[in-house]
């Protein structure tokens, strides 16, 4: 998963994403955390590209699935607004899908 995006303050803390794989029910069939960038190398703009390899169970079913992702501070554990094209917050992680899984792991 190919995640792009962008600073709009200098940080002051550490940062990490989470990556979470999701059936229509909510069930989670893989994880993926991250760390964003260290601190000192925070500039506001953008945007910056961040790489994630997420498995999926080897027994998940096939179906559909959805990608919830988010930001967290580390290590207080605390998500990180999500915001929307005007710059206000919009809730907390994005939900991205569905994809379909046929047979075996995509």
């Amino acid at each position: 998963m190919e995640l792009l995006w962008r600073i709009t303050a200098q940080a002051n803390g550490e940062y990490h994403f989470f990556n979470h794989i999701l059936d229509a029910s909510g069930k989670q069939w893989g994880q993926k955390d991250g760390v964003s960038l260290a601190p000192r190398d925070w500039r506001p703009g953008g945007p910056i590209l961040s790489t994630f390899s997420i498995s999926l169970a080897a027994d998940a079913p096939p179906g559909s699935y959805w990608l919830r992702t988010g930001m967290y501070r580390y290590p207080e554990i605390q998500n990180v607004s999500v915001l929307d094209v005007a710059g206000n917050p919009a809730g907390d992680t994005l939900l991205l899908g569905p994809f379909d899984v046929t047979g075996g792991n995509p």
